[in-house]
Protein backbone atom coordinates (compact mmCIF):
# COMPACT_ATOMS: atom_id res chain seq x y z
CA UNK A 1 0.00 0.00 0.00
CA UNK A 2 1.39 3.41 -0.96
CA UNK A 3 1.40 6.34 1.45
CA UNK A 4 -1.48 8.01 -0.42
CA UNK A 5 -3.48 4.78 -0.43
CA UNK A 6 -3.00 4.58 3.32
CA UNK A 7 -4.14 8.20 3.77
CA UNK A 8 -7.22 7.51 1.63
CA UNK A 9 -8.08 4.50 3.79
CA UNK A 10 -7.84 6.71 6.89
CA UNK A 11 -10.00 9.31 5.13
CA UNK A 12 -12.69 6.68 4.47
CA UNK A 13 -12.59 5.48 8.09
CA UNK A 14 -12.95 9.02 9.44
CA UNK A 15 -15.73 9.70 6.91
CA UNK A 16 -17.65 6.59 8.02
CA UNK A 17 -17.35 7.77 11.63
CA UNK A 18 -18.51 11.26 10.62
CA UNK A 19 -21.55 9.90 8.76
CA UNK A 20 -22.40 7.71 11.74
CA UNK A 21 -22.67 10.97 13.68
CA UNK A 22 -24.64 12.76 10.93
CA UNK A 23 -25.63 10.83 7.76
CA UNK A 24 -26.39 14.10 5.94
CA UNK A 25 -22.75 15.26 6.14
CA UNK A 26 -20.98 15.55 2.78
CA UNK A 27 -17.87 13.56 1.90
CA UNK A 28 -15.13 15.41 3.72
CA UNK A 29 -12.67 15.04 6.58
CA UNK A 30 -12.82 17.36 9.61
CA UNK A 31 -9.49 18.03 11.32
CA UNK A 32 -10.05 17.14 15.01
CA UNK A 33 -8.00 20.12 16.22
CA UNK A 34 -9.04 23.10 14.08
CA UNK A 35 -12.35 21.56 12.84
CA UNK A 36 -11.73 22.72 9.26
CA UNK A 37 -13.19 20.62 6.45
CA UNK A 38 -11.15 18.94 3.69
CA UNK A 39 -12.11 16.85 0.66
CA UNK A 40 -10.25 13.70 -0.33
CA UNK A 41 -8.41 15.74 -2.99
CA UNK A 42 -6.61 17.47 -0.11
CA UNK A 43 -4.51 14.32 0.24
CA UNK A 44 -3.01 14.86 -3.22
CA UNK A 45 -2.17 18.52 -2.58
CA UNK A 46 -0.75 17.79 0.88
CA UNK A 47 -3.30 19.77 2.91
CA UNK A 48 -4.05 16.73 5.06
CA UNK A 49 -1.59 14.08 6.14
CA UNK A 50 -1.05 11.30 8.66
CA UNK A 51 -0.77 12.55 12.22
CA UNK A 52 0.73 10.36 14.91
CA UNK A 53 -0.99 10.44 18.28
CA UNK A 54 2.42 10.33 20.03
CA UNK A 55 5.71 12.03 19.05
CA UNK A 56 8.64 10.09 17.59
CA UNK A 57 10.70 9.44 20.74
CA UNK A 58 7.68 8.10 22.61
CA UNK A 59 6.61 5.90 19.70
CA UNK A 60 10.00 4.20 19.82
CA UNK A 61 9.16 2.95 23.33
CA UNK A 62 5.90 1.21 22.40
CA UNK A 63 4.74 -0.70 19.32
CA UNK A 64 1.16 0.16 20.30
CA UNK A 65 1.94 3.90 20.36
CA UNK A 66 3.78 3.55 17.05
CA UNK A 67 0.63 2.28 15.33
CA UNK A 68 -1.78 4.93 16.61
CA UNK A 69 -2.27 7.16 13.60
CA UNK A 70 -5.06 9.48 12.44
CA UNK A 71 -5.46 12.18 9.81
CA UNK A 72 -4.65 15.79 10.65
CA UNK A 73 -4.51 18.89 8.54
CA UNK A 74 -0.97 19.88 7.57
CA UNK A 75 -1.06 23.12 9.58
CA UNK A 76 -2.12 21.49 12.85
CA UNK A 77 0.26 18.57 12.35
CA UNK A 78 3.22 20.89 11.75
CA UNK A 79 2.29 23.17 14.66
CA UNK A 80 1.87 20.27 17.09
CA UNK A 81 5.17 18.76 15.93
CA UNK A 82 7.17 21.96 16.38
CA UNK A 83 5.61 22.97 19.71
CA UNK A 84 4.22 20.47 22.23
CA UNK A 85 5.60 17.34 20.54
CA UNK A 86 9.10 18.79 20.37
CA UNK A 87 9.06 19.90 24.01
CA UNK A 88 7.71 16.56 25.27
CA UNK A 89 10.69 14.87 23.65
CA UNK A 90 13.22 17.40 24.94
CA UNK A 91 11.86 16.99 28.47
CA UNK A 92 12.10 13.18 28.28
CA UNK A 93 15.71 13.49 27.05
CA UNK A 94 16.49 15.88 29.92
CA UNK A 95 15.02 13.41 32.45
CA UNK A 96 16.95 10.50 30.96
CA UNK A 97 20.15 12.57 30.98
CA UNK A 98 19.74 13.36 34.68
CA UNK A 99 19.35 9.65 35.46
CA UNK A 100 22.40 8.68 33.42
CA UNK A 101 24.58 11.59 34.55
CA UNK A 102 25.08 12.74 30.95
CA UNK A 103 23.02 15.91 30.66
CA UNK A 104 21.06 16.47 27.45
CA UNK A 105 21.98 19.42 25.23
CA UNK A 106 24.41 22.29 25.40
CA UNK A 107 23.84 24.22 28.64
CA UNK A 108 24.75 27.58 30.06
CA UNK A 109 26.84 26.66 33.10
CA UNK A 110 27.38 29.27 35.82
CA UNK A 111 30.42 28.64 38.01
CA UNK A 112 30.34 30.65 41.23
CA UNK A 113 33.88 31.11 42.52
CA UNK A 114 33.06 33.97 44.88
CA UNK A 115 29.59 35.22 45.95
CA UNK A 116 30.78 38.79 45.42
CA UNK A 117 31.76 38.23 41.77
CA UNK A 118 29.73 37.65 38.65
CA UNK A 119 29.64 33.91 37.87
CA UNK A 120 31.72 32.45 35.06
CA UNK A 121 29.28 31.64 32.25
CA UNK A 122 30.15 28.93 29.74
CA UNK A 123 28.18 27.15 27.02
CA UNK A 124 29.07 23.52 27.55
CA UNK A 125 28.12 19.88 27.67
CA UNK A 126 27.75 18.66 31.26
CA UNK A 127 28.08 15.28 32.93
CA UNK A 128 27.96 14.34 36.61
CA UNK A 129 29.42 11.22 38.21
CA UNK A 130 28.16 9.26 41.23
CA UNK A 131 30.21 11.52 43.55
CA UNK A 132 28.40 14.63 42.21
CA UNK A 133 31.59 15.76 40.47
CA UNK A 134 30.74 17.87 37.45
CA UNK A 135 32.59 17.65 34.14
CA UNK A 136 32.16 20.65 31.85
CA UNK A 137 33.15 20.14 28.20
CA UNK A 138 33.20 22.93 25.63
CA UNK A 139 34.02 23.17 21.94
CA UNK A 140 36.96 25.31 20.79
CA UNK A 141 37.20 27.10 17.48
CA UNK A 142 40.32 27.34 15.29
CA UNK A 143 41.71 30.07 17.57
CA UNK A 144 41.18 27.96 20.71
CA UNK A 145 38.27 30.18 21.72
CA UNK A 146 35.43 28.54 23.66
CA UNK A 147 32.46 28.57 21.30
CA UNK A 148 29.42 30.41 22.67
CA UNK A 149 31.30 31.90 25.64
CA UNK A 150 33.15 35.17 26.16
CA UNK A 151 36.97 35.28 26.11
CA UNK A 152 36.94 36.83 29.59
CA UNK A 153 34.88 33.92 31.00
CA UNK A 154 37.19 31.43 29.29
CA UNK A 155 40.27 33.05 30.86
CA UNK A 156 38.61 33.14 34.28
CA UNK A 157 37.63 29.48 33.97
CA UNK A 158 41.15 28.38 32.99
CA UNK A 159 42.59 30.33 35.93
CA UNK A 160 40.02 28.76 38.28
CA UNK A 161 41.05 25.28 37.10
CA UNK A 162 44.71 26.03 37.82
CA UNK A 163 43.86 27.31 41.32
CA UNK A 164 41.63 24.34 42.15
CA UNK A 165 44.38 21.88 41.16
CA UNK A 166 46.80 23.66 43.51
CA UNK A 167 44.42 24.24 46.43
CA UNK A 168 41.78 21.49 45.97
CA UNK A 169 39.21 24.27 46.20
CA UNK A 170 35.69 23.45 44.99
CA UNK A 171 33.17 25.80 43.40
CA UNK A 172 29.38 25.87 43.20
CA UNK A 173 27.93 25.20 39.77
CA UNK A 174 24.51 26.16 38.42
CA UNK A 175 23.41 24.22 35.35
CA UNK A 176 20.67 25.92 33.34
CA UNK A 177 18.19 24.06 31.09
CA UNK A 178 18.94 23.86 27.35
CA UNK A 179 18.06 27.05 25.48
CA UNK A 180 15.50 25.25 23.31
CA UNK A 181 13.56 23.90 26.32
CA UNK A 182 10.17 25.58 26.91
CA UNK A 183 8.66 24.03 30.04
CA UNK A 184 5.18 25.50 29.45
CA UNK A 185 4.79 23.51 26.25
CA UNK A 186 5.57 20.09 27.73
CA UNK A 187 2.11 19.82 29.30
CA UNK A 188 0.54 21.18 26.11
CA UNK A 189 2.16 18.31 24.19
CA UNK A 190 0.83 15.67 26.58
CA UNK A 191 -2.67 17.17 26.51
CA UNK A 192 -2.64 17.31 22.69
CA UNK A 193 -1.60 13.65 22.48
CA UNK A 194 -4.26 12.65 25.03
CA UNK A 195 -6.94 14.54 23.08
CA UNK A 196 -5.85 12.86 19.84
CA UNK A 197 -5.92 9.44 21.52
CA UNK A 198 -9.50 10.13 22.63
CA UNK A 199 -10.33 11.00 19.01
CA UNK A 200 -8.47 7.90 17.74
CA UNK A 201 -10.56 5.75 20.12
CA UNK A 202 -13.97 7.46 20.25
CA UNK A 203 -14.05 9.55 17.08
CA UNK A 204 -16.13 12.57 16.18
CA UNK A 205 -18.99 11.78 18.54
CA UNK A 206 -16.59 12.49 21.41
CA UNK A 207 -15.02 15.72 20.12
CA UNK A 208 -18.12 17.30 18.51
CA UNK A 209 -19.29 18.88 21.70
CA UNK A 210 -19.07 22.55 22.59
CA UNK A 211 -18.07 21.50 26.10
CA UNK A 212 -14.64 20.58 24.72
CA UNK A 213 -13.96 23.93 23.06
CA UNK A 214 -11.70 24.80 26.02
CA UNK A 215 -9.43 21.86 25.13
CA UNK A 216 -9.09 22.81 21.48
CA UNK A 217 -8.55 26.46 22.43
CA UNK A 218 -5.77 25.45 24.81
CA UNK A 219 -4.13 23.24 22.14
CA UNK A 220 -4.33 25.86 19.39
CA UNK A 221 -3.09 28.60 21.74
CA UNK A 222 -0.02 26.44 22.43
CA UNK A 223 0.71 26.52 18.67
CA UNK A 224 1.09 30.32 18.88
CA UNK A 225 2.83 30.31 22.25
CA UNK A 226 5.62 32.78 22.89
CA UNK A 227 8.07 31.46 25.46
CA UNK A 228 7.84 34.76 27.37
CA UNK A 229 4.13 34.23 27.99
CA UNK A 230 2.50 32.00 30.57
CA UNK A 231 0.44 29.15 29.11
CA UNK A 232 -2.05 28.45 31.89
CA UNK A 233 -3.64 25.02 32.18
CA UNK A 234 -7.45 25.06 32.23
CA UNK A 235 -8.84 24.52 35.73
CA UNK A 236 -11.71 22.01 35.92
CA UNK A 237 -12.70 19.15 38.20
CA UNK A 238 -12.81 16.70 35.29
CA UNK A 239 -9.51 17.71 33.70
CA UNK A 240 -5.98 17.24 35.00
CA UNK A 241 -2.50 16.08 34.12
CA UNK A 242 -0.14 14.45 36.58
CA UNK A 243 3.18 12.60 36.65
CA UNK A 244 2.63 9.28 38.41
CA UNK A 245 6.02 7.57 38.41
CA UNK A 246 8.62 6.45 35.92
CA UNK A 247 7.24 4.28 33.11
CA UNK A 248 4.29 2.99 35.13
CA UNK A 249 2.44 2.46 31.83
CA UNK A 250 4.84 1.11 29.15
CA UNK A 251 2.05 1.25 26.52
CA UNK A 252 -0.59 3.94 26.09
CA UNK A 253 -4.01 3.07 27.45
CA UNK A 254 -7.36 4.77 27.57
CA UNK A 255 -10.08 3.98 30.06
CA UNK A 256 -13.34 5.27 31.46
CA UNK A 257 -12.79 6.34 35.07
CA UNK A 258 -16.02 5.79 36.97
CA UNK A 259 -16.28 6.99 40.59
CA UNK A 260 -18.16 4.70 42.98
CA UNK A 261 -19.57 7.87 44.53
CA UNK A 262 -21.79 9.11 41.73
CA UNK A 263 -21.40 12.73 42.92
CA UNK A 264 -17.96 12.79 41.26
CA UNK A 265 -17.32 13.23 37.53
CA UNK A 266 -16.88 10.33 35.13
CA UNK A 267 -13.90 11.12 32.92
CA UNK A 268 -11.67 9.68 30.22
CA UNK A 269 -8.29 8.63 31.58
CA UNK A 270 -5.25 8.38 29.26
CA UNK A 271 -2.02 6.96 30.65
CA UNK A 272 1.39 6.47 29.07
CA UNK A 273 4.85 6.08 30.60
CA UNK A 274 4.84 8.21 33.76
CA UNK A 275 1.84 10.41 32.91
CA UNK A 276 -1.89 10.37 33.52
CA UNK A 277 -4.24 12.80 31.77
CA UNK A 278 -7.95 12.99 32.52
CA UNK A 279 -10.30 14.57 30.00
CA UNK A 280 -14.00 15.34 30.40
CA UNK A 281 -16.64 13.17 28.77
CA UNK A 282 -20.37 13.88 28.36
CA UNK A 283 -22.49 10.74 28.55
CA UNK A 284 -26.08 9.95 27.69
CA UNK A 285 -27.41 9.55 31.23
CA UNK A 286 -30.14 7.07 30.30
CA UNK A 287 -27.66 4.76 28.56
CA UNK A 288 -25.08 5.27 31.29
CA UNK A 289 -27.61 4.35 33.97
CA UNK A 290 -28.10 0.93 32.36
CA UNK A 291 -24.37 0.59 31.77
CA UNK A 292 -23.59 1.46 35.41
CA UNK A 293 -26.14 -1.08 36.66
CA UNK A 294 -24.36 -3.73 34.61
CA UNK A 295 -20.96 -2.67 36.00
CA UNK A 296 -22.27 -2.78 39.58
CA UNK A 297 -23.59 -6.31 39.07
CA UNK A 298 -20.15 -7.38 37.84
CA UNK A 299 -18.55 -5.77 40.91
CA UNK A 300 -20.78 -7.45 43.48
CA UNK A 301 -18.41 -10.34 44.12
CA UNK A 302 -15.19 -8.47 43.43
CA UNK A 303 -12.90 -6.64 45.78
CA UNK A 304 -12.26 -3.10 44.58
CA UNK A 305 -8.61 -2.17 44.02
CA UNK A 306 -7.23 0.21 46.68
CA UNK A 307 -7.48 3.89 45.79
CA UNK A 308 -4.38 6.07 45.63
CA UNK A 309 -3.90 8.49 48.47
CA UNK A 310 -6.16 11.49 48.05
CA UNK A 311 -8.29 9.82 45.35
CA UNK A 312 -11.93 8.80 45.56
CA UNK A 313 -12.78 5.10 45.02
CA UNK A 314 -13.38 4.35 41.35
CA UNK A 315 -13.49 1.57 38.78
CA UNK A 316 -11.99 1.58 35.29
CA UNK A 317 -13.40 0.32 32.01
CA UNK A 318 -10.57 -0.12 29.51
CA UNK A 319 -11.26 0.86 25.90
CA UNK A 320 -9.66 -1.21 23.13
CA UNK A 321 -11.42 0.06 20.00
CA UNK A 322 -10.40 2.63 17.38
CA UNK A 323 -12.46 4.71 15.00
CA UNK A 324 -9.79 4.25 12.32
CA UNK A 325 -11.57 0.90 11.85
CA UNK A 326 -15.25 1.32 11.03
CA UNK A 327 -17.49 -0.05 13.79
CA UNK A 328 -20.31 0.73 16.21
CA UNK A 329 -19.92 -0.12 19.91
CA UNK A 330 -21.37 0.63 23.35
CA UNK A 331 -19.32 3.83 23.61
CA UNK A 332 -21.17 5.34 20.63
CA UNK A 333 -24.44 4.95 22.55
CA UNK A 334 -22.88 6.24 25.76
CA UNK A 335 -21.85 9.32 23.78
CA UNK A 336 -25.38 9.92 22.49
CA UNK A 337 -25.93 7.78 19.40
CA UNK A 338 -29.69 7.02 19.32
CA UNK A 339 -30.51 3.51 20.47
CA UNK A 340 -32.00 1.24 17.80
CA UNK A 341 -35.77 0.84 17.97
CA UNK A 342 -36.78 -2.72 18.70
CA UNK A 343 -39.13 -4.27 16.14
CA UNK A 344 -42.17 -6.01 17.57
Amino acid sequence: MTKKDYLRSLFKSHLADLKSFDPAIEDFFVCPICLREFTIESIDNGEITDGHVWPTDLRKKSSIANNQTILLCRDCNNSAGSKGDAQMQIYERIKNGYKEGDFYGIRTVEIIEDPGKNPIRLRAHVSVNSNDEVTVTGNLDSKNRWIGSSLNDQIRFEELIRKSIETQQTSRVKINPPKEYKSNLVYAGWITSAYLMAFYTLGYRYIFNREFDFLREFITSSFKHNSQETLALPIRNDFYLSQIGANEFPDPLIRLKIPINRDEHVCINICFLGYEISLPILLDQKVFSGYWSMVKRQLQNQELPPSKEGEYPCVYDYLHCTKTIEHICIYDFLLGKPLPIAKI
